[in-house]
């Protein structure tokens, strides 16, 4: 398929498309652009997890213990796209608005959502003393705590957070 000869038009008819393919066989669950619900997806299979119902306040995927006595975990999945990973602004995930989970795992794509890099962090090392972004405080559209993960400059591929500042 020729991409640039195709209208804008045509493009996005395909994007919905594809989309609606996506959702019919599972991988997403939304008509959202794709990285949140597959990411959330591949988290949850790989950890053997459940998806929770979509909007959950929290988290996104429930993870039962496997060992007696173990509470089952709660997963915030955070998702980007990354073109450009030496770019600090292309790493940052969406803010957190809540922290009622066990731990968050964040994972990049490259724009072909293959998974460039993962990792999973306890929620307690995530959580800052930095006060989260409100109205009153901050003009961008979105409040909560932000979040960028690790550069590819780490001695790893770990995408372990970085405290904002």
């Amino acid at each position: 398929m020729d991409w640039e000869t195709l209208t804008n038009a045509e493009l996005l008819a395909l994007s919905g498309g594809a989309l609606a393919e996506l959702r019919t066989r599972g991988v997403v669950r939304t008509s959202n652009a794709p990285a949140g619900d597959l990411a959330e997806r591949l988290v949850a299979d790989a950890m053997g997890g459940e998806l929770a119902p979509n909007s959950q306040k929290s988290w996104d995927v429930l993870v039962r213990a496997g060992v007696a006595d173990t509470p089952a975990q709660r997963v915030q999945v955070k998702a980007r796209v990354v073109t450009d990973p030496n770019n600090a602004g292309q790493r940052q995930v969406s803010a957190f608005r809540s922290w009622d989970c066990e731990s968050v795992m964040f994972v990049l794509f490259d724009p072909m959502y293959r998974v460039r890099s993962a990792a999973s962090t306890p929620a307690s090392t995530t959580t800052w003393a930095t006060p989260p972004r409100t109205a009153a405080t901050d003009t961008s559209s979105s409040s909560g705590w932000p979040s960028t993960t690790a550069g590819p400059r780490r001695a790893s591929a770990s995408t372990a957070p970085t405290p904002p500042g």
